[in-house]
């Protein structure tokens, strides 16, 4: 089940992040950092544990970004990251967010939300973009 984080889910989403750090796949937030945007944030909650977390940021009504996307390895691979997308990127259409970025190596799975891609050869990473 997906739903909006809580201020009781810092600690899951930190320990799901630090995963992701040690991939090399998410940037690494502060806690203090994570207080003050959990309201950004989706968790994908599995027999009342948080398996999965992804965040939309709104910087206006112009653009957002969808970013701290990370599945549990376990859990990976079982549509649960897609499913996060998806929230954010209804989210984001509610709010009446004309774009949706995502910097991510994981082209895949934003391709098939039509995200167009372009590749920063400079920093290799793929920026993705959806227009809503």
């Amino acid at each position: 089940m997906i739903r909006k984080a809580k201020i009781k889910d810092i600690e899951a989403i930190c320990s799901l992040l630090e995963e992701g750090v040690s991939s090399g796949k998410v940037l690494k937030r502060a806690m203090s950092e994570l207080r003050r945007v959990i309201t950004n944030f989706f968790v994908y909650e599995e027999d009342n544990k948080v398996i999965g977390c992804c965040s939309l940021e709104i910087y206006n009504q112009k653009l957002a970004e969808i970013r701290s996307l990370v599945v549990t390895a376990e859990y990976r691979n079982k549509g649960i990251g897609s499913s996060l997308v998806k929230r954010c990127l209804d989210e984001a259409k509610s709010k009446n967010v004309y774009r949706v970025l995502s910097v991510t190596d994981k082209s895949n799975l934003f391709e098939r939300f039509d995200f167009k891609s372009e590749i920063d050869e400079k920093q290799a990473m793929f920026i993705h973009l959806k227009d809503l």
